[in-house]
């Protein structure tokens, strides 16, 4: 079973991941709300677009340098549900501990806040993906008058335009396969002594 599927999809009653029965995300500071199955609309066009218009697909990497936003979790999922590999890490780093993991994750599309957002322009120009691998991530107020950058916000409407059954599907783990062998998130921690570490986890792991 998928990530996605898991969490989506293959949810009971009785379970506290039901949409019914989950509340959602809630920004400290703006009070903005996202319900369980508002994120799951989001992270369905989100994944529609990155995989469209930046061929993100299975195994494909994906980076995140965000500080706490509620939009993050619509980022992630919409990697999951791609069967693409999540790479999270501190929005903190410097340009040469950000190009190390853009580097070490072969990452294929970053996403940075306003506040990272030139730091890793830097970082990806240094790796060779350049600033056009590179999302805005945040609300529809933090990413407003932003020209010259594409955000998360733009690419959920171009796919919300093509409707229900204009998006892609969802990606699932091919039969006699097993999810241990299949990552699914790639965690960098600060390396108090040398370069960021990174850790590796499978789809199993985290439905086990």
């Amino acid at each position: 079973m998928s990530i996605w599927n898991w969490l989506f999809e293959q949810t009971l009653p009785t379970t506290k991941f039901n949409p019914n029965r989950t509340g959602g995300f809630r920004d400290a500071q703006s009070q903005e709300f996202l319900s369980f199955g508002a994120i799951r609309s989001l992270a369905t066009y989100l994944a529609t677009s990155i995989a469209d218009r930046y061929g993100i697909k299975a195994g494909s990497h994906v980076t995140i340098f965000c500080s706490n936003n509620i939009w993050y979790p619509v980022a992630t999922f919409s990697t999951v549900r791609l069967g693409a590999i999540v790479t999270g890490s501190s929005p903190e780093y410097g340009v040469e501990e950000m190009t190390y993991i853009l580097k070490a994750s072969e990452s294929d599309l970053v996403y940075a806040d306003t506040g990272s957002w030139d730091v890793v322009c830097e970082a990806a120009e240094n790796v060779g993906l350049g600033r056009g691998k590179v999302v805005l991530l945040g609300s529809e107020a933090e990413v407003k008058g932003q020209t010259g950058k594409v955000s998360i916000q733009d690419l959920i409407r171009d796919a919300r335009a093509k409707g229900e059954n204009g998006q892609a599907k969802a990606w699932e783990v091919a039969k006699g396969q097993s999810n241990k062998g299949v990552q699914s998130y790639l965690s960098f921690t600060s390396g108090t002594t040398s370069r960021p570490k990174g850790v590796s986890f499978s789809t199993h792991y985290h439905l086990d």
